[in-house]
């Protein structure tokens, strides 16, 4: 994640009205993903979801517990998508997507493809596979059939 924040930014600029509006949109994110997880997901893995989103301890464990999050939905369009246009302003935002993209990479991807105001997808989505542990082929397929000429080349680089 360290890699993710240099490469499109540091949240932890905000200050004063910034920061604190910041807060609240990620408790309304955490607070929105607690509620849309999969009823199977237990309470004790819904706070184990939302302190790692809040506290930075994602991980795989953590991706796994929270099951088919992701959903062709507005929910998902909504908290992931906007995650993903704001990520570069907050760690917990990043976290989120990372947790979106690990439920359901299919489905969040042309979500994001299509909110991709700043075009971080288009111009750095070579490094995504590894900064939100993704599937690389898989990943790289994605790219293949919309045809995401300079994510090849950023790949290539690497």
């Amino acid at each position: 994640m360290n890699r993710l924040v240099s490469a499109f930014g540091n949240g932890n600029g905000l200050s004063g009205e910034d920061a604190e509006l910041m807060r609240q949109y990620e408790t309304i994110v955490c607070n929105t993903i607690e509620d849309a997880l999969p009823s199977s997901v237990s309470k004790a893995s819904r706070f184990q979801i939302a302190r790692a989103l809040k506290e930075g301890s994602m991980t795989d464990e953590i991706r796994s517990l929270a099951g088919p999050l992701a959903q062709n939905n507005l929910i998902t369009w909504l908290i992931c998508g906007t995650a993903f246009m704001n990520m570069a302003l907050s760690p917990c935002l990043m976290r989120t997507v990372d947790l979106y993209l690990a439920s359901d990479m299919n489905c969040c991807l042309p979500i994001m493809e299509q909110l991709d105001f700043r075009r971080d997808l288009h111009e750095r989505g070579g490094s995504f596979d590894e900064l939100f542990h993704l599937d690389s082929k898989s990943y790289i397929s994605w790219a293949a059939i919309r045809k995401q000429g300079r994510f090849f080349a950023a790949s290539l680089k690497e």
